[in-house]
């Protein structure tokens, strides 16, 4: 497996994110109020399609992302080497969902090997982003969460 090292955009460089998720990642992502955990564009027709890049371009140059954005999980629609693959997420909503999903790993460890986001101000909260050959299955992450 090859591991490619990129630089992380500036915090608040929502613009840069937006590109980040879409060409590294390879993800589609929608203009969102994160603060409110709301999307700010109809979001379900890019469920099952790439967003042109003419429609991501024309959201930057609008400011669209200036209040964060969503990550549409699933299908890789932006990365050739990927498009067999979907972008699955485990959300550690608690320190001890993080660590059962790290396992014998320490989170920096973890974050080496898949996606991890974390806020700043809150430690014990991650969403673990991964990419799968299939969608999880519902009653698999719902097991999880029981644990």
């Amino acid at each position: 497996m090859t591991t490619i090292t990129r630089e992380m955009p500036a915090s608040d460089d929502y613009n840069a994110w937006a590109d980040h998720w879409r060409d590294n990642a390879g993800v589609n992502v929608i203009p969102a109020d994160s603060r409110k955990k709301m999307p700010l564009v109809q979001w379900a027709q890019y469920q099952d399609k790439p967003i042109p890049k003419e429609v991501h371009t024309k959201w930057k140059s609008e400011n669209g992302f200036s209040k964060g954005l969503a990550v549409v999980l699933g299908k890789i629609w932006h990365r050739k080497d990927r498009l067999e693959y979907v972008l699955c997420c485990v959300d550690g909503d608690n320190s001890l969902a993080i660590k059962e999903f790290c396992g014998n790993k320490t989170l920096p460890d973890r974050a080496n090997e898949t996606l991890v986001e974390q806020h700043k101000d809150d430690p014990n909260r991650a969403h673990f982003h991964f990419y799968s050959p299939r969608q999880l299955l519902k009653r698999l992450v719902a097991a999880v969460r029981q644990r």
